[in-house]
């Protein structure tokens, strides 16, 4: 079975990078980034089935990333890791644009939200 490609978006614990990639790796080829910035010109080139995105990352980033998978793909599929702790999303207005599922402006369609253990 051909291993599909899934990114990592902003998961800096090396904790939480670990038990995700131990749960996905059999499935799936992973790539890991700090900032998602970085990876928006890979999506334009290559598919991923998956985008795993860490809202800790800093917002500006967080709000460029989530515009540019928008762009390039409002159907990709994106797994918002929610803080276990129970911490909200960033209060930034194009944030809650792309992540608020219960508004009629949420752009990215694909879009799910889980902890860390419910991966």
């Amino acid at each position: 079975m051909n291993a599909r490609p899934l990114v990592l978006i902003g998961i800096e614990d090396l904790l939480e990078r670990t038990i995700i990639k131990d749960k996905l790796q059999k499935h799936y080829y992973i790539r890991s980034v700090t900032r998602g910035i970085d990876i928006i010109s890979s999506l334009a080139q290559e598919e991923f089935d998956l985008v795993i995105l860490d809202t800790k990352i800093h917002t500006p980033d967080l709000c460029a990333t989530l515009y540019g998978l928008s762009k390039l793909n409002p159907n990709q599929k994106v797994i918002v890791l929610k803080d276990t702790e129970g911490a909200s999303l960033p209060k930034c207005d194009c944030v809650k644009h792309w992540l608020d599922k219960d508004t009629k402006n949420a752009i990215l369609e694909g879009l799910v939200y889980a902890t860390i253990n419910d991966i």
